[in-house]
């Protein structure tokens, strides 16, 4: 009995097990139907919605698969030059996004037209975008820690004058246009004792909201002001530094760093490099120098796009102050014409005496050339200028003046030597797209 009794209880277990399992094995068929219903329903077509995908939506995703050279000939390299004016003022965030932007508009071209448009580097590119998001999201003191590991622990001005960089200098004496314009891009404005008389001027070029914040201009500083409000260093021109200005610096001890004769947009670009190493910021300087040279290529790129199919023509670019005269040799007018692929300068000049930074031409000899294009380069009224041409007798005759293909460009940009080239070379460039499509 005691046997039996055990069996009948094990059976009962037995049983209740054989439930247990049946009952899971239940729960979760019925889990897993209901769940596999479940997505049958939610991702289930209607008829009429598969009608419409068989239909007309198959043909739109038809259409946009399409090559991209059926995509029309609208121009995408078209540059926005406020945007580069901000990036250029210091916008690391505007520099990163317009490098990338245009490196994106000739990667779609070239897919699109076959074009092998300039470009900047991989390497040079991953560069620019690493450093636009390290100066972007990283704290100050991490800046601080890359600022050192990256600055040179020692430069040389252009006099072959050794500085030390251990402990760079912090304030600084901009001579120059050049240097100015540099350092209001890489650093707080008062960190710059005083700014070149005339500067503050040119509110279309330096932005006023900085210049306002530096408090003198170098003419009007007096030694003892300038030994009040002692610089750590001095950046000098011999071309361009005042002799009196030499002395007081000399008198009062302040270290001078010579800056060289640029002639090249790429001279500007090692400089702008130089200055970040000397000011404490090379990583914004190596940025704004990649900017720069990622700007030519895509204003380069826009110009060869734009006059695509363009038969060549008589282009000339003239200055016009009190007599008109060819861009010189040693200016970056000239190198900016050369780098156009504008031949016509070089061949009026062809049989003239050539100055260094300018070349005197002769109405007649203009009249003679008769260009089909004209660019003027100055600092009168526009209008006055086009008038002049128009309304004289003797420039009638020049095809330029009785097509309407005259334009007048600032001479203030134009002949600006920094990171700010770049607007010149794009008025430049731009003006020329301009007298084609008319």
């Amino acid at each position: 009995m005691l046997f039996w009794g055990h069996a009948k209880h094990d059976h009962l277990i037995s049983l209740n097990f054989k439930r247990m399992i049946l009952r899971t094995k239940y729960i979760y068929t019925f889990s897993s139907l209901f769940i596999v219903s479940w997505w049958l329903l939610a991702f289930h077509r209607p008829v009429a919605y598969e009608g419409v995908v068989s239909g007309e939506i198959t043909s739109q995703q038809t259409l946009t698969t399409q090559p991209l050279d059926s995509m029309g000939s609208i121009n995408l390299l078209q540059i926005d030059r406020a945007k580069v004016k901000k990036a250029l003022d210091g916008d690391v965030l505007l520099m990163g996004q317009l490098i990338a932007e245009w490196d994106l508009d000739a990667e779609i071209e070239k897919n699109r037209s076959g074009k092998t448009l300039k470009r900047l580097n991989r390497d040079e590119f991953l560069r620019a975008q690493l450093l636009s998001k390290i100066l972007l999201i990283q704290d100050l003191a991490t800046i601080n820690l890359l600022r050192e590991k990256n600055r040179l622990p020692l430069l040389i001005d252009d006099k072959g004058c050794p500085f030390d960089l251990t402990h760079p200098p912090e304030t600084f004496l901009p001579q120059t246009y050049l240097a100015a314009g540099i350092l209001l891009s890489l650093v707080s404005p008062n960190e710059l004792v005083a700014l070149p008389r005339g500067m503050r001027q040119q509110a279309t070029i330096y932005p006023q909201e900085l210049t306002d914040l530096v408090p003198y201009d170098i003419d009007s500083f007096h030694m003892e002001q300038l030994y009040a409000y002692r610089p750590d260093i001095a950046l000098i021109s011999e071309r361009y530094t005042h002799p009196l200005t030499l002395e007081a610096l000399e008198s009062q001890g302040i270290p001078k760093y010579h800056l060289p004769e640029v002639q090249s947009i790429e001279e500007i670009e090692e400089l702008i490099r130089s200055l970040g190493h000397l000011c404490n910021r090379p990583l914004k300087a190596e940025l704004m120098a990649l900017f720069l040279k990622a700007g030519v290529m895509a204003i380069d790129n826009e110009r060869e796009v734009s006059l695509c199919n363009k038969s060549p023509e008589k282009v000339l670019v003239l200055n016009y102050l009190s007599r008109f005269s060819l861009p010189g040799k040693n200016t970056l007018t000239k190198h900016m014409i050369n780098r156009m692929h504008l031949d016509s300068i070089n061949q009026i000049q062809e049989g003239l005496v050539e100055d260094s930074w300018s070349t005197p031409i002769s109405e007649e000899m203009i009249v003679h050339f008769n260009p089909q294009k004209l660019l003027i380069i100055t600092s009168s009224d526009a209008q006055q200028v086009k008038n002049y041409f128009y309304q004289t007798t003797l420039f009638k005759h020049i095809e330029a003046a009785q097509t309407n293909k005259v334009t007048i460009l600032d001479e203030s940009i134009q002949q600006t030597i920094s990171q700010y080239i770049l607007l010149a070379y794009y008025d430049l460039n731009h003006s020329l797209v301009e007298l084609y499509a008319e």
